[in-house]
């Protein structure tokens, strides 16, 4: 049985190829593996300039291409010919179009280690019934994390006293009471959204004494209460109790801008936003006057608008805010996870069992196309 492993820089071949191989320890295969490095996706790139645009090599959406894929990295036809005598895939970020897939004459599932596998074209891989599993929540304890790692950065002047010493600056002035931080215990925590991520960061700003208010359609009262966190039905009530504004919500066409104008007119002028999550959930181009006029303290963001975010952004001239280059999720535990989370979808659907974590369950009720016995050693 041939599996062909797509990794990078971050979600290493060595340890996914070690995740499936562990799970299938005891089935009795003979496995062989192809690997694929993509070596671009997590080096070091100049903020573009305002007439650069964004990046092409780091962010590709394949615009004018005609594929139905987006965020991949790599040529978009890298998995063509290695793909092409393959049983099992499990991948990161490269892109599956249906060039790729018709290349595929023995591809039985595909296994990708993202939340949302953007970079695959669900809809001619359903067409060709092939089920791919993901790992949604493979970082929801690393971005839960981060997110309190920057409101203790920003409320404590962790980053600025730091950069002073740097500079040869001893920053007593940070000693001032209006500059001190008010202290964590008894603010409010607002939470936009309340799914994986939400139901970890709550016990942790809990562990810090916050008060937890969280306002999620999806979610009801008696889960949020589960977390310590109480349910608010309404941005309208949510946004204006809160001290940190945190956006927890899954982009999709009915988010986007979920954070606007008018609900960053809702805000304490002492409250910060946080933003984490995905670009398109927050209207950037509305966040920039509220902060420049300081209608709202400050804002902590790990995402953007557009990505690499471009040297003239003139968020880079305040003083307000926090800006970090989409790393919330990059941690060890969640490369792991991740691997873990499909290399047990791959055993299921081996067994010839239901996977837990599929994208395109409607490809399972059809009849298999091929015979699980098929795949053990004589």
């Amino acid at each position: 049985m041939k599996i062909l492993v797509q990794g990078d820089l971050y979600m290493k071949v060595e340890v996914l190829q070690a995740c499936v191989e562990n799970a299938l320890a005891d089935l009795g295969l003979s496995l062989e593996f192809e690997t694929i490095t993509i070596e671009t996706v997590v080096l070091d790139v100049p903020l573009p300039a305002p007439e650069e645009g964004k990046s092409q090599d780091t962010w590709n959406p394949a615009s004018g291409s005609g594929s139905k894929v987006y965020e991949f990295h790599g040529p978009i036809d890298l998995l063509v010919e290695p793909i092409r005598a393959a049983d099992f895939m499990v991948m990161h970020t490269a892109a599956v179009t249906q060039q790729v897939l018709e290349a595929a004459r023995g591809l039985k599932a595909i296994a990708c280690g993202r939340g949302g596998p953007v970079n695959i074209d669900l809809e001619a891989v359903t067409r060709f019934g092939i089920p791919v599993v993901h790992a949604p929540g493979r970082n929801a304890r690393a971005v839960a994390e981060f997110i309190m790692g920057l409101i203790l950065a920003y409320d404590r002047h962790i980053i600025s006293g730091w950069d002073g010493i740097r500079h040869g600056l001893w920053r007593q002035g940070l000693f001032q009471y209006h500059l001190a931080s008010p202290g964590l215990a008894g603010a409010v925590m607002g939470m936009v959204g309340f799914g994986r991520v939400g139901r970890i960061l709550a016990p942790l700003a809990a562990a810090f004494g916050l008060r937890l208010l969280a306002c999620d359609p999806y979610v009801d009262k008696q889960a949020v209460a589960q977390y310590g966190a109480e349910k608010v039905d309404s941005l309208d009530a949510l946004i204006p109790q809160s001290d940190f504004v945190v956006i927890l919500a899954r982009y999709t066409p009915e988010t986007r801008h979920i954070i606007g104008a008018r609900e960053l007119a809702l805000m304490k002028p002492t409250a910060c936003l946080v933003n984490a999550a995905r670009g398109p959930l927050l209207d950037y181009e509305a966040l920039y006057p509220a902060l420049k006029e300081h209608r709202i303290k400050g804002a902590l963001l790990d995402v953007f608008a557009t990505e690499p975010l471009n040297a003239g952004n003139p968020l880079l001239d305040l003083d307000n805010v926090l800006l970090t280059p989409h790393i919330a999720g990059a941690t060890q535990e969640s490369v792991l996870c991740a691997g873990q989370m499909m290399s047990a979808d791959l055993r299921r659907i081996i067994l010839g069992e239901r996977p837990v974590n599929c994208i395109n369950p409607q490809v399972l009720d059809a009849p298999r196309r091929w015979d699980p016995q098929s795949l053990r050693q004589p």
